[in-house]
């Protein structure tokens, strides 16, 4: 069974969070290699996770599969499999150099760039929630 957490904003949130967490970390290695012979560029699936963020805040928007005569009630589906968290090699869309390496250091710092950028809106947005509930639990407006 699913966490309803894991399906809510919040959860949805820290995801992404811990997705381009991971990613930044598999972006920077590719970074360090830039120089390595044979040293095949990794990326994870950010089309993948796209489309299962994009699947999970679809189901949210459905009307829920609970009825007022059933009791039965189907839980949220998990969409992020483990497999999107997982660095796999990419080598489409950067120069094989004659070494055999496959990098562009261009394309790492745009990558790694655009990344931290999603991070830090992911991380401000839930800073935003959490400072909401703050102000309902304390009665503050």
């Amino acid at each position: 069974m699913t966490n309803p957490v894991s399906t809510s904003t919040l959860g949805l949130l820290e995801r992404l969070a811990k997705f381009t967490e991971r990613r930044h970390t598999v972006l920077a290695t590719n970074v360090a290699h830039a120089t390595t012979p044979n040293y095949e560029r990794r990326d994870l699936d950010v089309r993948g996770f796209e489309q299962a963020l994009k699947q999970s805040v679809d189901d949210r928007r459905r009307p829920s599969a609970l009825s007022v005569h059933s009791s039965r009630h189907t839980p949220p589906v998990d969409r992020f499999s483990d497999d999107l968290f997982t660095a796999r090699a990419d080598t489409q869309r950067n120069v094989r150099f004659h070494d055999a390496g496959v990098r562009s250091i261009e394309t790492e710092m745009t990558e790694l760039t655009g990344n931290k950028m999603l991070h830090d809106f992911a991380v401000e947005v839930m800073n935003a929630q959490f400072a909401m509930l703050e102000s309902v639990v304390t009665e503050r407006l």
